[in-house]
This record gives structure tokens, sequence and C-alpha cells, in this order.
């Protein structure tokens, strides 16, 4: 099978569709959720600057008697989602308790971060700007085993995991 998509400066691929279908929508659905999860080397212009180019992505399926993995649990999702947040996070401060900060995201269909507020303060305004810092860089928010993304998010998070 392959995908169609358009892979933008920032090396995340938006507009993924199907080009070639391999026969089974759950396939075709999983081949563009691995798209829309992936992070890609951008094309480049002559003078080496990164631009946007579509792409036609083959997805080559490996199937197996393996008994099948269970469906992903919400928890799950939120563990991917802070998985995907967390490396930007950078503090070294020292912090009394582990206060929470909140932030409600508001996120494109592909899992862009379209707009943020921090919703609650942790108190240790240090920590909240590290957070949000954090979420000013993460490229996309990932999709759900399903391939969405839903349109509004809170998530917390806490200086010692």
């Amino acid at each position: 099978m392959v995908v169609k998509a358009i892979v933008q400066t920032d090396g995340i691929a938006r507009d993924a569709t199907v080009h070639q279908s391999s026969g089974s929508d759950d396939l075709d659905n999983a081949a563009i959720v691995a798209v829309l999860n992936a992070v890609f080397i951008p094309a480049k212009d002559r003078s080496g600057k990164a631009m946007s180019a579509a792409y036609l992505i083959p997805i080559n399926f490996k199937l197996s008697d393996a008994k099948a993995a269970p469906r992903s649990s919400p928890g799950d999702y939120a563990a991917a989602v802070s998985n995907a947040v967390r490396p930007y996070i950078f503090f070294d401060g020292k912090v009394q308790g582990n206060p929470a900060v909140e932030v409600t995201l508001r996120l494109a269909r592909d899992g862009r971060i379209e707009d943020y507020r921090l919703s609650k303060s942790s108190g240790v305004s240090a920590w909240d700007l590290a957070v949000v810092r954090a979420i000013r860089s993460v490229p996309r928010i990932p999709v759900d085993h399903d391939g969405k993304v839903p349109s509004e998010m809170v998530i917390v998070f806490r200086p010692k995991v």
C-alpha cells in the first residue's frame, strides 16, 4: 500500500491519504496513523533550506500468527501524550513537594497544537514556564489507536515523575 503525505519543513507529515489501498480499511488506517506519528527529514531546496514536499510513502505489512496486542487503554494514550511532551521540558529547579501545572490544548485533527493556555498554575513560575516552553516546542500530539486526536485536551505535569 502507499500513503501520500505532505511533509512540512518541521518533518511532520500532514494531509496523509491513501494513494494505493492495501485492500483492507484497517490496514489503510493503520498506515495513515503510522505516517502521521512519524517524523521525517524534510526536503531541502538548493540552498539547503528545509521545504515542504509531497511524498508517496510505501507501507509494507507483515502478518504473523502471533497473538494480537490488546487495544490501548486511555492510560496508554495519556502516557503517549506525556512522552511526546516530556523530552521538551527543561527544568533544573528544586521545588517543594510535587506541584502540578495544568495546560489546556486546542488541537488540529493531525495533532498539531493550534492554541494552548495555562489552566492552573503550579505555584512555581519556573516550572510553569518550563512546561509552557515545552508545549511550544512539541511538533504534534500523537494520535490515538484509532488515528484520532481530541479537539481539546487538558494535560497535567509534575516535576517529579
